[in-house]
């Protein structure tokens, strides 16, 4: 076989679940593996072994982690699609995510755990040992933006109790623990030090909502695939998306909320792009992205 792999680790809350659900599976000369979903499966082809596999590798500990057992599940998943001379599909935000993040809200919803950058990092070497050569494309989003949008997902969906202030200040102050640490560049370089720097592509969610047809023509070049096919298939798209001022006015309407603003304040904002600002530089220069353009601290 001749596939192109193509892996899109994220990140969380840059459109990944409108991109799982409306697109991935209309790409031209793509098989869509698929991810596990919570509750319910998003789209792919993957049988379920492949998809407890995918779930194996994200959230097992080294001491539980099969490299064997995934190799052989990544070699079933290729014959599966061996008719398809194409591109294979991997996308899941939670490989760039915290391994306990499901017990930690079981435990107590504040969204912090230890050791998790340590992790991200081995679940980069498992996907290059399972796979080998493949494309990597990342999808990040402004990260005041980024930041009020999880707050408020956090809210929502997970019962997080805890003011944005008080959860912002923990968080930056301890990036090596942070659930979902808004430097993408930390992340991103850790995939270009394991796969490549030219294997490595970064596209921005500011795109995708502001010029789609933009957006689906990078998406296009990064994977090798039709770029007129691709940008169709993300034709009408937009209409799909959920967004955040419509997520605060369903955590305003709970009685048991925490006090949600309808923005993040900008003191709190030029913290978070503060802490930014060195890895959106680093990101400007080492992968080609115009950053300043969209409103990222550079």
């Amino acid at each position: 076989m001749k596939e192109r792999v193509v892996i899109h680790p994220g990140f969380s809350k840059t459109a990944t679940t409108l991109l799982q659900e409306r697109v991935f599976d209309r790409l031209p000369g793509v098989c869509n593996l698929g991810k596990p979903g919570f509750g319910r499966e998003r789209g792919g082809v993957g049988p379920p072994s492949w998809r407890d596999s995918l779930s194996h590798l994200r959230d097992a500990g080294p001491r539980r982690f099969d490299a064997i057992a995934m190799r052989d599940a990544w070699l079933h998943v290729r014959q599966l699609a061996g008719a398809h001379d194409g591109t294979l599909l991997v996308s899941h935000e939670g490989l760039t995510t915290n391994l306990f993040e499901q017990s930690w809200f079981r435990r107590k919803p504040t969204l912090w755990a230890r050791g998790v950058f340590r992790h991200r990092v081995d679940v980069a070497r498992r996907l290059k040992e399972m796979v080998g050569a493949a494309t990597i494309l990342f999808t990040i989003r402004e990260q005041a933006a980024w930041f009020f949008s999880f707050y408020v997902d956090s809210v929502r969906r997970h019962g997080l109790a805890e003011t944005v202030d008080s959860w912002l200040t923990r968080g930056l102050a301890r990036p090596d623990d942070f659930l979902r640490d808004p430097d993408f560049s930390r992340i991103v370089s850790v995939y270009a030090d394991i796969f490549g720097r030219r294997n490595v592509h970064v596209l921005l969610y500011e795109e995708l909502i502001s010029q789609p047809d933009t957006f689906a023509r990078r998406f296009a070049r990064a994977c090798g695939i039709d770029e007129s096919a691709t940008a169709a298939a993300f034709d009408g798209v937009l209409e799909h998306r959920v967004k955040s001022r419509d997520q605060v006015e369903q955590v305003k309407g709970r009685r048991d909320r925490v006090d949600v603003p309808d923005r993040l304040a900008e003191s709190l904002a030029r913290r978070v792009r503060d802490h930014c600002r060195p890895g959106n530089r680093l990101l400007e220069t080492e992968f080609g992205v115009d950053l300043a353009a969209h409103g990222y601290a550079v």
